[in-house]
């Protein structure tokens, strides 16, 4: 009937109580019933097959709840008929303390770093999202950008949006044209329907323009028109869609390199930069 029967020095312990107090106590008013293991138990007894690294909280003494991990083990006489079950329990309450101290301060999404350069990332990150403010991530391949850019998404107000993607330097500049605005049909050779571009898919969310330092002039001005206006044209249409989309930029080149040379704009690059990132 899940009553304590008795338990050894280590056990009193954790629990600060003693073997004599606790005997003939039910099992669930150790841990409370929202956190009783009484299923684990009762499996046991059923089945006799123990179970392992079930983890959950107790009552201290004190009056505070400690974590432990809990195991059982059948116990049975020499002919094999139940006795009852033997409850294992291994104070955690330490490590699972520290592990809660030390996700928010070295972890962001799916970002994580000890140094002190990442956790001053982490905290622009989150200063960040709350804003509408168009941000470029800057830094080396491999670095982190797509990971940086999803974590200023799932921090945002945004995060029950599309997160959309695109790698601009993977197409040429009509068929980017097409992706990012959509074109409708007969726009050009091909062109045998209408399509939906990526902006338009993105709205409500965030769109990341991966690669934005390979964009050529003419799609930084269309570009740069949807960050002013927030409105697209689809190829081969003169009628402006609003959007409601939040841009993400993202780039391993040096953009003052591209703009001191005319292969970008001076008033796309400002645009875009609202918010800088740097991942180290």
């Amino acid at each position: 009937d899940l009553r304590i029967l008795t338990m050894n020095p280590a056990a009193e312990e954790i629990l600060g109580q003693g073997r004599r107090d606790l005997a003939g106590v039910m099992v669930c008013d150790l841990f409370g019933d929202s956190s009783c293991p009484e299923d684990v138990l009762l499996e046991t007894l059923r089945s006799g097959q123990p179970i392992f690294d079930f983890q959950t909280t107790v009552q201290l003494v004190d009056g505070g709840r400690g974590h432990v991990l809990l195991r059982t083990a059948p116990l049975l006489d020499a002919d094999g008929t139940s006795l009852g079950v033997a409850l294992i329990l291994g104070d955690v309450t330490e490590v699972t303390t520290l592990r809660q101290q030390m996700s928010p301060r070295y972890r962001l999404g799916n970002l994580i770093g000890r140094d002190p350069k990442m956790r001053e990332l982490f905290d622009l990150v989150t200063d960040v999202a709350g804003s509408e403010a168009t941000v470029l991530i800057r830094g080396e391949s491999g670095t982190g950008k797509e990971l940086v850019a999803r974590a200023v998404h799932e921090a945002s107000g945004r995060a029950d949006g599309p997160f959309v993607q695109v790698n601009c330097s993977a197409l040429s500049e009509n068929l980017l044209e097409s992706e990012l605005f959509g074109h409708v049909k007969g726009a050009y050779t091909g062109a045998v329907g209408d399509r939906t571009g990526r902006f338009a898919e993105a709205a409500g969310g965030t769109i990341v323009l991966d690669e934005i330092g390979d964009v050529s002039p003419v799609v930084q001005v269309k570009l740069l028109r949807v960050l002013q206006e927030r409105v697209v044209e689809r190829v081969g249409d003169n009628r402006p869609i609003p959007v409601d989309v939040r841009v993400v930029s993202a780039t391993n080149r040096d953009l003052e390199s591209l703009l001191a040379s005319g292969r970008m704009r001076e008033d796309f690059f400002y645009r875009i930069k609202v918010v800088s990132l740097t991942i180290p």
